[in-house]
């Protein structure tokens, strides 16, 4: 997200938090970090599945589809 704005990125966030998918772990403090489907460890874990019927999930793909548009005008949607 480092090419928002800083409002959108923090409404983003607070979006995110009021919808409560974001989850941290505190690793740094002996907390375990979430094991991904990759293999990966991390601190972090967004539960996007949850928000699909929500409006803000409505809201973030109604957003991506016109940077999509933006970014690719050529190709046939």
């Amino acid at each position: 997200m480092s090419n928002l704005s800083p409002t959108l990125r923090d409404l983003i966030a607070k979006a995110l938090k009021e919808a409560k998918v974001l989850t941290l772990r505190d690793v740094t403090a002996g907390e375990e970090p979430f094991l991904y489907s990759s293999g990966n460890h991390e601190p972090g874990y967004l539960m996007f599945k949850g928000l699909v019927s929500r409006s803000l999930m409505k809201a973030f793909c109604h957003h991506l589809a016109h940077k999509v548009l933006e970014q690719f005008p050529d190709v046939e949607y």
